[in-house]
């Protein structure tokens, strides 16, 4: 296996560890929501196994169609496939997303899984737009 590849798996592993670390510190303390849904418990009547087979052909899919991308960046990829990696098992295991962090000013809240994911999306959104500009 490569060095890079070797990076990204490892990066994955550690989001992946420190995303259920905290859902299991917080569970304890009785501050988890189980989302059964996507964002916003939006479509919790779905069968998880949906949610399930649609995560798997999505990570799929973009390992394949983004490959050379994920590998020249290895903390995104790392961030983007432990953060779903993450939230795919508790959809397995606890039949939905184990949601902890309040956003302030909402009765809204989400895991650290979320905001790595979330933030490993914006960046490849940035860096696509500026890769465009500068080809322009």
């Amino acid at each position: 296996m490569k060095h890079r590849q070797i990076n990204v798996i490892l990066g994955a592993g550690l989001v992946l560890v420190i995303d259920q670390l905290s859902k299991f510190f917080a569970t304890q303390a009785g501050l988890v929501q189980l989302n059964p849904g996507i964002a916003f418990s939006f479509g919790g009547a779905v069968p998880q196994v949906v949610y399930l087979i649609s995560g798997l052909i999505l990570l799929g899919g973009s390992w394949k169609l983004l490959k050379s991308y994920w590998f020249s960046h290895i903390l995104i990829a790392g961030g983007f496939f432990g953060a779903a990696g993450s939230n795919l098992i508790d959809r397995v295991i606890f039949g939905g997303v184990r949601d902890w962090l309040a956003i302030p000013g909402t009765s809204i809240s989400n895991n650290v899984a979320d905001w790595v994911l979330s933030f490993a999306v914006v960046l490849v959104a940035f860096d696509t737009i500026a890769k465009v500009k500068n080809d322009n």
